[in-house]
């Protein structure tokens, strides 16, 4: 097992998070196995009330039912803001989801590797907030309740630790931006696929990652000049199909305690209410970016970084979508470019006024969206590959190289 060893130190304790998970109206599933047993609890009076808490969906699974009159958070969330079975029974009684999350575990023949999903306040704060690079941890550990998801077999189980290792060393170079990292990495990838398809062993796939981990692969970014034009395409191109779908919704913030919409941040500074050419666009992209370079990188950018790398793990990095491991690193990247956008626009319309509650929220936003909404997240896949294919020219539309 590799993950980053914060993951031990996790205990779920509601009286930190306000009961997140539990609060927020989620589609929480029950398994069948579970149902039976909630079914032969020998307290009538406790069985009542965990059975009268669920219901069968129209395609004979099972879930919790939502409280109205809580906003719909789940039917056995106590006043005390604690589970009524987790009360009673413990832990080992809880649903499978309920069990594991925020516990993501990826498997690859006998490679697992896993960490934990940031739409938890506490995981955020045990996986971001550490200034130092995230340390990793590698181990025998059983996967809990035999429960991971699958990764895409496009290479061998010892190839894809390596590449995934590289990937997170790489992401770790701090004596570069997190764009230059990202780069180096998209070129790694786009080479570790043109040797998967020459047949290459792992002992070739180790030759080429060491490569890209020393200084000489930073030869490679001045092959990456930023195209700003084909940026602010790009981003407003997807600001624009979010909103037809209704989706901007999906997108905000928190501040001082309160949520805020981002696509309101976003239509402020960028002036969106009258008329605005791509060049203006591109001059106040510019002016607003180094602003966030100087007002809030230099606090924060540990915590970015440390997203970036747990987001490695969450994703099953290179392996989760078919097809070449650059698709993966195209899809990991606009992720993280559309988070960035929103993130600029929030340190501006702040005026730089802007610290940990406003950046973790952004980034619970950005998990929520991708792990709740499947169709945002089909349409949002779809909007990327149906874009840029050639590789070199994607990396000019995305990523900014050269700043300091």
């Amino acid at each position: 097992m590799l993950r980053p060893a914060c993951v031990a130190e996790f205990l779920c304790d509601s009286r930190v998070c306000g009961s997140n998970c539990c609060a927020l109206g989620w589609g929480i599933a029950i398994d069948k196995e579970y149902y039976a047993l909630y079914q032969r609890i020998s307290n009538i009076r406790i069985r009542m009330r965990v059975l009268d808490a669920i219901e069968q969906r129209e395609d004979g699974t099972y879930a919790i039912k939502k409280c109205e009159e809580t906003d719909g958070a789940c039917a056995l969330l106590e006043p005390d803001g604690l589970c009524f079975l987790h009360k009673n029974f413990g832990e080992q009684y809880l649903s499978t989801t309920c069990a594991l999350y925020p516990r993501v575990t990826y498997l690859m023949g006998n490679m697992a590797s896993g960490s934990l999903t940031l739409t938890c306040p506490i995981a955020q704060k045990l996986l971001l907030l550490g200034k130092e690079p995230l340390r990793l941890e590698r181990g025998q550990a059983p996967v809990a309740r035999n429960v991971y998801w699958m990764v895409r077999p496009k290479m061998s189980d010892a190839s894809f630790r390596l590449v995934q290792e590289t990937a997170i060393a790489l992401l770790q170079q701090r004596r570069y931006t997190l764009d230059e990292r990202l780069t180096i990495l998209g070129f790694f990838l786009d080479r570790v696929d043109e040797a998967l398809g020459e047949g290459a062993t792992e002992k070739a796939l180790v030759t080429i990652a060491q490569f890209y981990r020393t200084p000489a692969a930073a030869g490679l970014l001045a092959h990456v000049p930023f195209d700003a034009a084909a940026h602010m395409r790009w981003i407003f191109g997807w600001m624009d199909e979010a909103k037809r779908h209704g989706w901007d919704a999906l997108f905000w913030g928190r501040r001082e305690g309160t949520q805020e919409a981002s696509f309101n941040q976003v239509t402020d500074v960028y002036e969106l209410r009258g008329e605005n050419s791509l060049s203006r666009l591109k001059v106040l992209y510019a002016a607003y970016r180094a602003f966030y370079r100087e007002k809030f990188l230099p606090a924060y950018g540990h915590i970015l970084e440390n997203y970036l790398v747990n987001e490695i793990f969450l994703t099953g990095f290179p392996c989760k979508w078919e097809g070449p491991v650059f698709l993966d690193w195209r899809l990991f990247v606009a992720r993280w470019k559309l988070l960035e956008f929103f993130l600029i626009a929030w340190v501006k319309r702040c005026d730089g006024d802007i610290g940990e509650e406003e950046v973790l929220s952004l980034i619970e936003c950005a998990e929520r969206a991708d792990n709740h909404f499947p169709l945002y997240t089909e349409a949002w896949n779809a909007y990327i590959q149906a874009g840029e294919q050639e590789p070199l020219l994607w990396m000019r539309q995305m990523l900014v190289c050269g700043e300091r």
